[in-house]
This record gives structure tokens, sequence and C-alpha cells, in this order.
């Protein structure tokens, strides 16, 4: 299994950037017909905020930032998600 592969699947303790993150949100958001959207202009410096049906949370910018393990752990629990609903 190649890394990105390996990085994108989001079951390991590694670590993947917002733009990963957001991708598959967004692709989880369709297949439950849900509303997803980010929102860069309402968090504070590189953060946004991001919309996943009625649940909102706040996320580093979807750019090349990572997000650490504790904190990928920490959105989807906002978002009513488990880490493994994810991939």
């Amino acid at each position: 299994m190649t890394r990105l592969v390996y990085r994108t699947s989001l079951r390991d303790s590694s670590v993947v950037n917002g733009a990963e993150l957001a991708k598959k949100l967004k692709r989880l958001a369709k297949q439950r017909d849900l509303e997803f959207e980010y929102e860069p202009r309402h968090g504070k410096g590189s953060h946004g905020h991001l919309l996943f049906g009625d649940k909102l949370t706040t996320v580093k910018d979807r750019g090349k930032k990572e997000i650490g393990p504790g904190l990928l752990h920490d959105i989807p629990k906002q978002l009513g998600l488990t880490k493994e609903g994810l991939s």
C-alpha cells in the first residue's frame, strides 16, 4: 500500500492536512445527503468553519497545514462521527 493511500484512509494516527480531511467529509456528506460547506473567512487566522449537516467545527486551513492525531480524533467527534466512519 502506498503511503498516500495509507495516509488518506485516516485510520492511522499519522497526520493529514485540512484538504484531505475536507475531501473525505465532503464525500461522506454527499453519500448521506447532508449539507457540507467550508468557510475560510469565518475562522481566525488560518482556521475556518466546516459545516457538516447541522454540526459545525473549526479546522485548520484546507491547504498544507497538517492536522495532528489529537485534533483528527476530536473533529469527527464534534461532527457526530467516528474516525473509522471516515474511511
